[in-house]
């Protein structure tokens, strides 16, 4: 389950400049480096959340935590395949 995970995880980098980009091309134009830097600083700091918070639900269970863990992960896949699909059916139509 872990390397299904990384892989997943590497998958994420497909998209990295493209979501750069989209950034920049909604950012005001006297605004780009904040909003840049906004984004990113907003970005990191719900990740930093999650990652404390997984560190405490470790710390009180872990196996329970990893079989939650996996169970989420499972969900979101399937909530982003659903997501997905739905959109490049949206796509397709339009």
């Amino acid at each position: 389950m872990l390397i299904v995970t990384f892989i997943i995880r590497g998958l994420k980098e497909f998209g990295e400049p493209a979501r750069k980009v989209l950034i920049m091309d909604l950012a005001p134009e006297d605004a780009k480096a904040e909003t840049f830097g906004t984004y990113y600083l907003f970005r990191d700091v719900v990740v930093s959340i999650a990652a404390l918070s997984s560190a405490f639900l470790w710390n009180i269970s872990p196996f329970s935590t990893e079989k939650e863990i996996e169970l989420t992960a499972v969900k979101s896949l399937n909530t982003f395949v659903k997501f997905f699909t739905s959109r490049t059916l949206l796509i397709v139509i339009t």
